[in-house]
């Protein structure tokens, strides 16, 4: 039987948001069992803390983003991505400096990090998933992502783009055969330099820079060496799992073409649906 975790120890970090570029300290502390991840603004308003479910994401195109009434966390993805690697349910994270999850280099890697350092803690009730019982898929225009039954949770992610320096990529990632330190934990984002200046004169991406990311010219990377061939479809497959555990822990066969994090939140959203029910 699995447990469910958390950390022994609160461990801090501090960057800078991606969309706000604003300087932004993470603090991320135990937490009691089946109280899953609690984020905790900066602004804090009325002290509520919004509570990690997929039905509070409220932004899914630039970023994954969450909120209660009050108030709003972005791009948590990289963060959830590490916390489900490491099989962690409960925490409560605590945001001063700005809304954001800090950038730091792109990847998952420093909150993988910077977990680990916390100390892992067993604790004294069950792992409870989300079992997958009947397929589900969601489709926009040529992307799609499904889900099949599975007594673990295997991620078959596949991108396309038309670039030199991608093409297209595939890698499959089963979760009790974890490699994600090594193989997926160390991609960074990605995007297009054009798309860069763009939204930058639209005053988003404030805090992106060839530090933060993968910068795309027209035919190839410009600021610096890949980490591996296949960076950008492991990036990819890191941010899908930070979006599914937006509803913690899940079993299942996830097959995915091109999907981003809009797609992922709708995926999550209708299996939570069919097991309410």
């Amino acid at each position: 039987m699995e447990y469910q975790q958390t950390i022994r120890y609160p461990v801090c970090i501090t960057g800078v948001g991606l969309q706000s570029g604003d300087p932004s300290t993470l603090k991320i502390s135990p937490a009691d069992t089946n109280t899953g991840i609690s984020f905790f603004p900066a602004s804090g308003k009325r002290f509520q803390p919004i509570y990690s479910g997929s039905a509070n994401i409220t932004r899914c195109d630039l970023s994954t983003d969450i909120s209660n009434e009050y108030d709003t966390v972005s791009t948590i993805e990289h963060l959830l991505s590490a916390l489900h690697a490491l099989r962690i349910d409960n925490v409560n994270i605590t945001l001063s400096g700005g809304n954001e999850i800090p950038i730091l280099d792109g990847s998952a890697r420093p909150f993988y990090h910077l977990l680990v350092s916390g100390c892992l803690n067993i604790q004294d009730k069950p792992r409870r998933y989300t079992q997958v019982t009947k397929p589900v898929i969601i489709k926009e225009k040529n992307k799609w992502i499904r889900i099949d039954p599975c007594d673990d949770l295997i991620i078959d992610c596949t991108i396309k783009f038309d670039h030199p320096a991608i093409g297209e990529q595939n890698i499959v990632w089963k979760m009790h055969e974890d490699d994600y330190y090594w193989d997926v934990s160390m991609a960074r984002t990605f995007g297009f330099k054009e798309n860069l200046i763009k939204l930058k004169k639209m005053g988003y991406l404030k805090g992106g820079d060839d530090q933060t990311a993968i910068i795309l010219g027209k035919k190839k990377v410009v600021n610096g060496a890949l980490r591996c061939k296949e960076e950008f479809v492991r990036h990819k497959l890191l941010d899908l799992i930070g979006d599914i555990y937006v509803s913690g822990p899940i079993k299942g066969r996830i097959t995915s073409y091109c999907s981003g994090h809009a797609l992922n939140n709708k995926l999550m959203r209708k299996i939570n649906e069919q097991t309410s029910r």
